[in-house]
């Protein structure tokens, strides 16, 4: 029988990427299957990462393979059902890392700054 948790996860404003906010969800015994490059997204090798992007939400789920023993059957799960502002979900997106999942929501309005909103805890999980 396996587990669902919400993962770890912590948001900034990258000042590298702007008109983004970032998430930072730390998966513990998530693994790579490829090596990032500029044709190709890097895969996690033993497990499913599925997101879904709404202008206002999203739903990150990670669902390890049954063979995957690093991850210990554990399911995550983070879902933002309120966003302080909108974003674009056409140009919203994910990275995988080892033991970390990188989403980056794009801004509908790049001219507000979510800083407030992430320093004083106002962008809340459902769990």
């Amino acid at each position: 029988m396996s587990d669902t948790i919400e993962p770890v996860y912590a948001l900034s404003e990258p000042k590298n990427k702007l008109g983004y906010v970032k998430i930072k969800v730390h998966l513990k015994g998530l693994e790579v299957s490829s090596i990032e490059n500029a044709f190709s997204k890097a895969k996690a090798k033993n497990a499913d990462v599925k997101i879904t992007f709404g202008d206002s939400n999203f739903d990150l789920t990670v669902s390890p393979h049954l063979e995957d023993k690093k991850m210990n059957g554990v399911h995550y799960s983070l879902v933002i059902v309120k966003l302080p502002y909108e974003i674009d979900p056409n140009k919203s997106h994910f990275q995988v890392k080892n033991d970390w999942v990188r989403v980056f929501l794009k801004k509908k309005d790049v001219s507000i700054s979510w800083e407030y909103e992430i320093r004083t805890g106002q962008i809340a999980s459902t769990g």
